[in-house]
């Protein structure tokens, strides 16, 4: 492992604004450290990619996004990457039947995924897709020995559907923003 390019991965990914705190990005770190060489998928691309695939080194880091500029920005970074889209929105009424996102194959489908994270579609303004496709695609593929992460777990509607289609997290850090880690044992 590269201890020096993962402590600046983390020190950038610490300094963003209007993102995770330093002890939610060290908890998904930790974590993806400890099952390295591991398969990680992610849901929502950001500045945060890097140290996702650093802590993850020699595994398959996967990351969905619907935002291109976004996919752009993790090319180079060892991650895989692909387009998909959200066809739900916070003001909208809920999807009923809940579907995975647009545009993932089959065999993403029926991979086994050891880390999970969701960190996108945005979901704070209303005319936004918000997260109730991502936390069900996460609750469709946590099996055991899967560990689920999810991001924002303070906004009501975040909160709303990790009840429907995940379960009660085993740990939350942090209160604005909350991370919410959901183990499910092998």
């Amino acid at each position: 492992m590269d201890l020096e390019g993962l402590t600046r991965a983390f020190g950038r990914a610490a300094a963003t604004r209007n993102q995770m705190t330093a002890a939610q990005y060290f908890r998904i770190a930790l974590e993806l450290i400890s099952r390295a060489p591991c398969r990680l998928l992610v849901v929502g691309a950001g500045k945060d990619t890097e140290l996702y695939t650093r802590a993850n080194a020699g595994g398959r880091t996967l990351v969905l996004e619907g935002h291109s500029k976004w996919l752009e920005t993790i090319v180079g970074l060892g991650a895989e990457a692909l387009h998909v889209s959200f066809q739900s929105q916070v003001n909208g009424p809920a999807l009923e039947p809940c579907t995975v996102p647009e545009g993932i194959p089959p065999h993403v489908l029926e991979q086994s995924w050891d880390v999970i994270l969701v960190d996108g579609p945005e979901g704070w303004r209303g005319d936004l897709p918000g997260r109730q496709q991502s936390i069900f695609l996460a609750g469709q593929l946590a099996r055991g020995n899967t560990t689920v992460f999810l991001h924002d777990y303070e906004r009501p509607l975040e909160r709303e559907f990790a009840g429907l289609y995940l379960r009660a997290p085993d740990e939350v850090h942090g209160e604005e923003p909350a991370l919410a880690v959901f183990r499910y044992p092998a």
